[in-house]
């Protein structure tokens, strides 16, 4: 245990060693950065020491600025060699107070190179350094300052001297105007000379003495500030004359734009007023008069809209090339204009869209007068048929004179002109059980302008006439089965036998009729079911009112939407005929009514049902999809 001890006590008299002899050493480094610090201070104060002298009094200013610069290079010296120290100390400074720590049983050496000692003269270098510098640039700026003083003064002896041309220490009146002419560019006027002020200048000598230069120099530089004055105001009295012409000139033209404004303002107003005022008038007009109303108003919209641009262009180009002064007020009397038109697009904007739904709603009773007048005639097309007891086919003969298996325009309106004509009965009038039968007079048929309407919308592959095809679907007459009812072999009830039951909802195709039965007294129609094609007689209504037939069957709905196009093929391309056709593909929603034009058939590439229609919301005509080659269902009879 004793020995492990001294070992131990060993081990610790060894690094205290070590430490000290590395702390003597950090000492030794810092003791020779020490004394490179007090070196630079002592030179600093050598460099600024002729700056407190007597000789500083005959330094120029060069070589007032070039001591300036050699004293701050040296005092950045200085202090750079300084802050060496200091760093040193900041790192390095515990270690070396290891050679501080005194040594049990031995008396401190007075001698002994310590941190402390080097502190002092590491701070005192420093001190030296500032005050020196303080010290040295206070007499630096003085000096500086009466060297450029000086120096000053001396121009201003050698510029008097440069125009004391006789040399005689004064300047005459001709050399002091040769002095303003050519250090100010200024023509002194004779009355300067004349002035009080001049007069105590040169006083009882013959011109300007020396002494008085100066002020000479300052009554020179407030004339020539005053003939400066004089010019700038000139020119700006000028310059301000040019704005106001200028300014009257730009007003013209702000006029004539609000001018333009003004005729857009009122443009824009009738197109807003017009189209707040068509949907009241809606209700009486006609489609065509509908349709003229919203072409007028389309145009009017048209022409505010270029007024309104024409406008707005030459209210943006107003400020083009305008002087930067005018800027101000001219782009606020700009933006009173913009403020004027800014809604303008916005009201047109409305006026169009009104214009817009007004032509659809003209475009929906186009079609509802259309519609109309189909039905009208084709109520005169079946009057005549029951009349003469004619066939679908009997009925086309009859209108087709020239027997080209078509009908032209002429044969259509002659037809119109001859055949029978449904009379109107009037209303039975009740009076306590007196029955009067009002005499028959007959119906006005459409005009000659409403069928030519109807033949060129029933023309539409735009050919001037109306195929067979297209005229047989247009009087064909579908019913509805409504009642549980037979189809039987003739009209006799008693002696036609029972070909099939017909179920409620089917539909048939009348083809005759509806005629009288003769034995039971009910109204009978030869038709064909469209189930099996299978014809025979079936009855209307019943002796008792019974209905067993009601009208419709050719009406379907749309119960899975789907697409009307213009080809029965889907894949078909749009012949040069179908393209005259106006453009009816498009949509079918849900719930929207169609009426069949030619009854559903196979389309064999792609195994669907597809049926020609028209569409009562706008009589748009087209194919349609009724069953999907899997079966799915997109319209049933309505």
């Amino acid at each position: 245990e004793k020995r492990k001890a001294e070992e131990a006590k060993a081990e610790v008299e060894r690094k205290r060693q070590e430490d000290i002899a590395k702390a003597q050493e950090l000492l030794k480094q810092l003791e020779g950065l020490a004394e490179e610090a007090e070196k630079a201070s002592k030179a600093l104060v050598e460099e600024a020491e002729p700056l407190s002298g007597k000789e500083v009094d005959d330094m120029d200013l060069e070589e007032l600025q070039a001591k300036a610069k050699a004293l701050d290079q040296a005092g950045n010296d200085a202090k750079a060699k300084s802050k060496a120290c200091t760093d040193m100390v900041l790192q390095k400074g515990p270690e070396m107070r290891a050679a501080e720590v005194p040594v049990p049983g031995q008396a401190p050496d007075e001698d002994k190179l310590t941190l402390a000692k080097l502190l002092t003269r590491i701070n005192e270098s420093a001190k030296l350094t500032d005050a020196t510098l303080r010290a040295a640039k206070t007499a630096e700026a003085k000096a500086i300052k009466k060297a450029e003083a000086k120096k000053k003064l001396q121009t201003s002896e050698s510029m008097f001297d440069k125009y004391d041309k006789n040399g005689d220490g004064m300047l005459d009146r001709r050399e002091v105007e040769q002095f303003a002419q050519a250090e100010a560019g200024l023509k002194i006027p004779a009355s300067y000379f004349e002035k009080n002020f001049y007069k105590s200048l040169v006083g009882d000598a013959k011109g300007v003495k020396k002494a008085n230069f100066q002020r000479l120099k300052v009554s020179i530089g407030l004339m020539r500030e005053q003939a400066q004055d004089d010019k700038r105001r000139e020119t700006r009295v000028a310059r301000e004359k040019e704005l106001e012409r200028l300014r009257e000139q730009y007003q013209e033209k702000i006029n004539d734009a609000a001018k333009e404004v003004e005729s857009a303002e009122g443009k824009v107003s009738k197109a807003e007023t017009d189209a707040f005022g068509l949907q009241p008038k809606a209700k009486g007009m006609l489609s065509k008069e509908m349709t003229k109303l919203a072409d007028e108003l389309d145009e009017l919209v048209k022409d505010a809209r270029e007024e309104a641009a024409d406008a707005k262009k030459e209210v943006v180009q107003l400020t083009e090339g305008c002087e930067q002064e005018l800027k101000l007020w001219f782009t606020s009397e700009q933006k009173k204009l913009e403020f004027k038109m800014n809604r303008f697009d916005a009201r047109l904007q409305k006026a169009a869209s009104l214009c817009a739904k007004f032509r659809e709603d003209a475009r929906r009773k186009e079609h509802e007068e259309m519609d109309a007048l189909e039905k009208s005639v084709v109520k005169m097309l079946k009057y005549h048929q029951r009349a003469k007891d004619f066939t679908n086919e009997e009925l086309f003969a009859a209108i087709d004179a020239d027997k080209d298996g078509k009908i032209g325009e002429s044969e259509w309106l002659a037809f119109f002109r001859d055949c029978e004509k449904e009379p109107k009965a009037e209303k039975e009038a009740a009076k306590e059980g007196e029955e009067e039968a009002a005499a028959a007079a007959p119906e006005e048929p459409p005009s000659e302008e409403g069928l030519t309407q109807l033949f060129a919308a029933l023309d539409e592959d735009e050919e001037g006439m109306i195929p067979k095809e297209r005229f047989i679907n247009l009087v064909r007459v579908f019913m509805k089965v409504a009642k549980d009812s037979v189809l039987t072999s003739g009209a006799s009830i008693k002696e036609s036998k029972m070909l099939r039951r017909l179920d409620i909802g089917e539909v048939v195709e009348i083809h005759r009729g509806p005629i009288e039965e003769e034995v039971v007294k009910v109204m009978r129609v030869f038709a064909t079911a469209k189930q099996d094609d299978l014809e025979g007689w079936i009855t209307i209504s019943g002796n008792q009112g019974t209905t067993f037939l009601e009208d419709g069957g050719n009406v379907f709905k749309v119960v899975t939407e789907t697409i009307l196009t213009e080809c029965f093929e889907l894949d078909g391309a749009t012949s040069g005929a179908a393209k005259k056709v106006r453009d009816t593909t498009r949509k079918l929603k849900v719930g929207e009514i169609v009426e069949v034009r030619v009854w559903a058939k196979k389309e064999e590439k792609s195994g669907l049902m597809r049926m020609k229609c028209k569409c009562r919301a706008d009589g748009a005509t087209g194919w349609v999809t009724t069953v999907g080659n899997q079966g799915t269902v997109f319209l049933e009879v309505a």
